[in-house]
Order: structure tokens, then C-alpha cells, then sequence
């Protein structure tokens, strides 16, 4: 059975979505077909098995991310040689397109119908729902949410009737701690104090501004922040800037890390914050728990409902900065073994639930659930479309 993830802007500038999409379709053996914005395509992902369709500037191109009529006719044809599509991503002109394929399909909304995202652009999002997202969630054989938190959190329910929970996955190595201390000589923190670390965009959906306020209004002399991510709406500068204005040296935003020199923070580090408004799975949280390291959530990290019996972090209630003051300091006065046994158990958490080898199964087992069938009858035209080639 041939297997087509189809998604938007394939490329590593869209961050988490990219690399779902990849482990999607690592796991199934599928190909990957995205609506590529052109100023996009030369920036974008490639491979033997990846195809992009140019979406225009133009108004609908911008807006709705549609392809013009003989592209969209070679995404048709090819998509017409597989049996079975993935979806990822909501509100867009591929959703109406895959109906129309009349092939059975998985929707992945990637944390699309958070409430968080319709507090922008809302009224384009109700009319989307309202015109095409029922009968594209009705249809699917399945919408997967990564975390618990995530289907529960879905816009009016949106896709939980027939929702699945599959924990995403990651594939990772075998580290040392080797270079700790190399790493923290070259950011100027002492061997002695305690290290806090973030990863994310430099966005205001992670919410780095009120990160840093809250660490100053922390005050703690042996504690220190870094930040690592690339710019967004904030530069490396202006963080940096705002940092000294809220009177902390202990702050160091360094911009993007990538590959081993990413692990080589996480082995550097003492523990893990996100305050982000919205992470429907955090690959850099779980990344983090691999590394040992005990970790403070936001309500906004979704995968907290599901670790929340691990005792591995301090999962606060809301997102004022009190709150966020006083984890940050019971974490800069707890014991290095307290720490040590909280990373240690979301370690374990993390081997259990969030290998690449686990959610590869678990996908597996849901997709390929399809060739038990004779036929999938569309419930709309009745016509069967049968899996045999």
C-alpha cells in the first residue's frame, strides 16, 4: 500500500511541522508531496521521494495557499498513483483538495485547532470550519493529536469524534557529558552555578520577553538563562537588550543551535523552561527529557497532562510571571540529586513513550489497518475505492 503525506511549505524555516512530516513519512514509507510557496521552493526540503507544488503570490496564493490550475493538475496525477493520504495542517486549499480525491485519509492538524490559534485571523478560520472542516474531519478515518491535552484542547471539538493519540517520536543517539564544561566556559557561566535552558523561535507565541522577566524578577546570582533559536519577530539583540533593562546579566541569548551542538547545550545544562502560549508536542521538550533534565512547563506545553504523573517537572497553572517566578526559583534552590532524580524520570518517560521505534508502531498499526479492508466507500458519492493495485 503507497502512502502520500501531503502538507505545506515543506521546509526546515517551519520548524516542528517539517520534522513531523518527516517521521511520518519515515514511518510509513511514504512520500511526501507539500504546496510550496515559490520564494519558499529554493530554501525547501528535497529528495528522491519529495514533491513540491509552487504555490504563487498571488491573493489566493498568499491567503489560502492555492496552486494555479496545470500545477494542480500534476499534484492530482500524482496523487492519484497512492492509496492513502496523510493530511497535515488545516485551513488551507490542500483540505479541499484531498476531499476530492476521493482516496481514504488521516488528518494531522499539528496544534491547528488550539483556541490559542483563533485569537488571529478568526473569522477566516470559522468560515473554513464552517464551509469545509466538518465535512474534512467527518471523512477522515482518523484525525491524530500528539498529546492528550491537544484533542481535549480542540476549537469546539473540532476532529475529536474520531480523534486518535499518538505521541510523536524522536530518534536519538547516545550522548556524553563530556563537554560541559567546554560549552559553559564558551557562554562565560561558571562550573558552579546552575544553568536554565530554552529552545524556540524567537516568537511571541513562545513568549521570551516574559521568560526573561520572570527569570530577573527571580533574582537569582547563580542561575543563569539561555536562550537559543533563530529570529523571528525578536532579534538576539533586542532580547538581549531587554534583559539588561530588567537589570540581569545572567541572561544569554545565542541564537540557533542545531545537531550535536544543540545536545552539547542540553549536556551543558541543569534543566529545561518553555513558557510558550502554544506547543501541541515540544520536540525540544522531549529532547530535553532524553538528555535527564527536569524541566518547567507552561500550561501551554500539551505533553504536560501526560507527564504530569512522572513528577519530572513543575507544571505551572497559568501563565502569570508570579507563578513562573517562584518554579524558577524552587528550581535554583533544589538539591542537584532532586533534579537529577526528576530528570531521570522523565528519561524513562521518554524511552517508553516518545522513541521513533514506538510511534512508528503505533502509526503503523493505525495506517496500515486499511488493507483489511475490501473497499472504502466515500460518504458522500458511495462509490468504493478498493486498496488492491
Amino acid at each position: 500500500m503507497r502512502v502520500l503525506c501531503v502538507t505545506l511549505n515543506y521546509a526546515d524555516a517551519w520548524g516542528g511541522t517539517t520534522l513531523s512530516v518527516t517521521n511520518f513519512a519515515q514511518a510509513l514509507d511514504a512520500d511526501i508531496l507539500s504546496f510550496t510557496f515559490e520564494g519558499l521552493i529554493p530554501k525547501a526540503r528535497k529528495g528522491k521521494c519529495v514533491y513540491h507544488i509552487p504555490v504563487p503570490n498571488s491573493l489566493t496564493g498568499r491567503l489560502y495557499s492555492r496552486p494555479n490550475a496545470y500545477n494542480l493538475r500534476q499534484a492530482t496525477d500524482l496523487a492519484h498513483e497512492y492509496d492513502v493520504i496523510i493530511c497535515h495542517m488545516l485551513f488551507r486549499y490542500h483540505n479541499y483538495w484531498v476531499t476530492g480525491l476521493h482516496k481514504p485519509y488521516f488528518v494531522v492538524p499539528h496544534g491547528s485547532l488550539d483556541p490559542y490559534v483563533f485569537t488571529y485571523r478568526r473569522l477566516q478560520k470559522e468560515l473554513w470550519l464552517l464551509s469545509i472542516g466538518s465535512r474534512f474531519f467527518s471523512r477522515a478515518e482518523a484525525v491524530i493529536f500528539a498529546t492528550r491535552r491537544e484533542q481535549e484542547k480542540a476549537f469546539r471539538g473540532n476532529g475529536s469524534d474520531n480523534g486518535k493519540v499518538i505521541s510523536w517520536g524522536l530518534k536519538v543517539k547516545a550522548h556524553d557529558g563530556s563537554d560541559r564544561a567546554q560549552i559553559r566556559y564558551k557562554l562565560g557561566i561558571p562550573r558552579n552555578a546552575r544553568m536554565l535552558i530554552a529552545l524556540g523561535r524567537l516568537h511571541s507565541m513562545k513568549r521570551p520577553m516574559e521568560m526573561i522577566e520572570a527569570f530577573a524578577l527571580a533574582a537569582q546570582e547563580k542561575l543563569h538563562l539561555v536562550i537559543a533559536g533563530p529570529e523571528e519577530q525578536y532579534t538576539v539583540h533586542e532580547l538581549q537588550t531587554f534583559a539588561m533593562l530588567c537589570g540581569t546579566r545572567n541572561v544569554h541569548i545565542i541564537g540557533p543551535v542545531f545537531g550535536n551542538e544543540k545536545w552539547k547545550l542540553y549536556r551543558a545544562a541543569d534543566g529545561y523552561i518553555s513558557m510558550s502560549a502554544r506547543e501541541n508536542f515540544g520536540y525540544t521538550l522531549v529532547e530535553a527529557m532524553f538528555a535527564g533534565l527536569p524541566t518547567i512547563l507552561s500550561p501551554g506545553n500539551d505533553l504536560s497532562m501526560d507527564i504530569s504523573g512522572e513528577k519530572c517537572s513543575w507544571e505551572l497553572k497559568t501563565d502569570t510571571k508570579e507563578e513562573a517566578v517562584r518554579a524558577i526559583r524552587s528550581f535554583a534552590h533544589s538539591k542537584t540529586k532532586t533534579l537529577h532524580n526528576m530528570g531521570e524520570r522523565g528519561r524513562r518517560w521518554a524511552l517508553k513513550n516518545a522513541t521513533f521505534d514506538v510511534f512508528r508502531s503505533k502509526i503503523r498499526e493505525l495506517v496500515f489497518s486499511q488493507q483489511n479492508k475490501i473497499a472504502v466507500i466515500d460518504k458522500t458519492s458511495k462509490r468504493g475505492y478498493t486498496n488492491e493495485k
